[in-house]
């Protein structure tokens, strides 16, 4: 995905609280640029975490096999 729309975001902003409720967390990997932009300033980055945000997916596998 290159870049996401305010549609897009609304929709990933309810999923992401749903899951939260549920002890689910979103991980993203290889987030291009603009879809980065777009997340931050959508303010979903803040709600994941720096920390769900990964350069690849193997960064993103090897650190949530690491968790408990």
């Amino acid at each position: 995905m290159s870049d996401i729309d305010f549609t897009g975001l609304k929709a990933l902003r309810d999923l992401a609280g749903e899951f939260s409720q549920r002890g689910v967390t979103i991980e993203i990997a290889r987030a291009s640029h603009l879809a980065h932009h777009d997340l931050k300033h959508g303010a979903l980055l803040e709600q994941f975490g720096p920390d769900h945000l990964f350069a690849s997916v193997e960064q993103a596998v090897s650190a949530n096999q690491r968790q408990p």
